[in-house]
């Protein structure tokens, strides 16, 4: 049963691969990409109970990638050291708070050394973990966020240099906007609302302004809820996109071949992802249906062939699969 999946060069071979996280048999797979966008399956690696989300991250400082897994049902984080041949270590397991749905990364302390951040959605907060190198982190900080805290993205919301923080707070139906402070510290700085029954943020900047926007895939409302940043971590009015039936995930990349950020949703109900090409103005245009497997949870995006930008890879819950479509001209 794959929930979530991951994209990077684990073998430094120039070509991305594959990590999927399984939550029936706890474990990651790995699958490396054979250089035309097809992969292998190399190996599986045991984490926590019921695994729900993963980041790749360089954790250790030594240039080879590490994966970091949020288990939702022990409360911990799983990271894999990397030994850059597509190979990793047993997992060193850190405490969060209760139920992690989501995790990212990023260096919240400037120190040089990558730093993870999970939602805990039965706590209402979000925990901080700062990276000590050699796969090993400080103490958890935790710091509250919204009402049941479901997913979380990084980004520089108000031009300070500091990678600030996106919550969907599930059950007040809203993003919940937390600005770093000194030494990885977080202070709520205001909230706005989104669509029913929200699901994953992502951010990008659609306008090519230079500030980070949002969008929110709303999973009771079958659309997409896109605002445009204002750089001082404010955000404009809400503009929603229809999409398929129950989207679960939404990511933002290049997927049309320009230089502008496109929409990436994963529509669990109708097993296809939906393409909203970006218009370089915040605006996107009309949808690219793209088929995949039984019920797409997750999606990662990534050049898997070197060939017409971004390809996307969706974790199948119910086919127990990774389903890969590749970009066309």
């Amino acid at each position: 049963m794959p929930s979530s999946v991951a994209s990077g060069d684990f073998n430094g071979d120039g070509f991305a691969d594959l990590a999927v996280t399984d939550k029936g048999d706890d474990d990651v797979s790995i699958l490396l990409n054979d250089g035309d966008g097809t992969f292998t399956f190399l190996d599986n690696y045991a984490v926590g109970d019921t695994p729900y989300a993963m980041v790749t991250g360089n954790f250790d400082g030594n240039s080879k990638l590490d994966l970091a897994v949020a288990n939702q049902m022990d409360d911990t984080i799983s990271v894999l050291p990397g030994n850059g041949d597509g190979t990793f270590d047993d997992q060193v397991t850190h405490n969060t708070g209760t139920n992690p749905r989501s995790i990212a990364v990023g260096d919240f302390d400037h120190d040089g050394r990558s730093d993870l951040v999970t939602a805990d959605f039965n706590d209402d907060t979000v925990s901080v973990l700062r990276g000590k190198g050699a796969d090993e982190f400080h103490r958890r900080m935790v710091f509250p966020a919204g009402d049941t805290p479901r997913s979380i993205a990084v980004a520089r919301f108000n031009g300070d240099g500091d990678r600030d923080l996106a919550v969907v707070d599930d059950m007040a139906e809203r993003v919940t906007i937390l600005l770093a402070g000194p030494g990885a510290t977080f202070r709520k700085a205001g909230h706005f609302g989104v669509g029913s029954m929200p699901f994953s943020v992502a951010t990008g900047d659609f306008n090519r302004d230079g500030d980070e926007d949002t969008v929110v895939s709303n999973s009771g409302d079958n659309d997409v809820s896109v605002r445009l940043g204002k750089g001082d971590g404010t955000f404009g009015n809400r503009t929603d996109y229809d999409v398929g039936t129950n989207p679960f995930y939404v990511a933002v990349g290049n997927l049309g071949g320009t230089k502008y950020p496109d929409l990436a949703v994963a529509n669990a109900d109708d097993d296809d992802v939906y393409v909203l090409p970006g218009k370089n103005d915040g605006t996107f245009g009309d949808f690219v249906n793209v088929p995949v497997g039984d019920f797409p949870l997750w999606l990662s995006l990534a050049n898997f062939d070197h060939m017409y930008g971004r390809d996307i890879a969706a974790a199948s819950d119910n086919d127990d699969r990774v389903w890969v479509a590749l970009n066309a001209p």
